[in-house]
């Protein structure tokens, strides 16, 4: 047992590896390491699994695992399966982005239009909009996208006051003169009693 800044660990040279690892890792090696040092500092397995927040067969697969692998062992491991068999083709996939650059739909909207296109097809293929948003996102369409979108760049007068645009319209009956700073884009209303030239020109100064 080697205590170090209040810290109890198995051995000294565990120290430095786990200032790297996450929360978690260093959560689970506390507690394992409470279980495997000597009285009167050790705690039952059912203690150290309440402190970990596992359950007690979790902490001994985590026990055993640390025994055999040691640090790395206590890190989460995903679980990827082998197979999906529930992956869409590929076809499949290039019709959703198809139909996502002709139309600009959301993934539900595509998803129902992908849906009553296959039924009318006499065709059996159930869309979810996940499944959509997951295509567009793993083809790279929503990155492209976003690309395109910082290419366009909003247009500002160099100086201000010098460009300003206007327009008069009727909301509820009520005339109304809106101006905006194309170089600040503050804007400024006012309501008017009528339309005539002077009536607007005085409005605008």
């Amino acid at each position: 047992m080697y205590i170090y800044q209040g810290n109890m660990y198995l051995a000294q040279e565990h120290v430095v590896p786990l200032r790297s690892e996450s929360e978690d890792v260093k959560k689970r090696y506390f507690g394992i390491a409470r279980t495997l040092i000597q009285d009167p500092f050790r705690i039952t397995r059912k203690r150290a699994s309440e402190l970990i927040g596992l359950y007690k067969r979790q902490l001994q697969r985590w026990l055993k695992r640390f025994r055999e692998e040691d640090i790395p062992s206590l890190r989460f491991r995903y679980r990827k399966p082998r197979n999906s068999p529930t992956k869409i083709s590929c076809k499949k996939e290039d019709l959703i982005v198809e139909v996502r650059r002709k139309s600009g739909f959301g993934p539900t909207d595509i998803s129902v239009l992908i849906k009553e296109s296959m039924k009318r097809n006499k065709e059996s293929f159930h869309l979810w909009p996940s499944t959509a948003y997951n295509v567009l996102v793993r083809t790279g369409e929503i990155e492209r996208e976003r690309r395109i979108r910082k290419q366009y760049r909003s247009f500002e007068w160099g100086h201000p006051n010098r460009l300003i645009q206007t327009d008069l319209t009727k909301f509820n009956g009520v005339i109304i003169l809106t101006m905006e700073d194309d170089h600040s884009r503050k804007g400024r209303a006012l309501t008017l009693r009528n339309q005539k030239d002077r009536t607007v020109v005085r409005g605008m100064k």
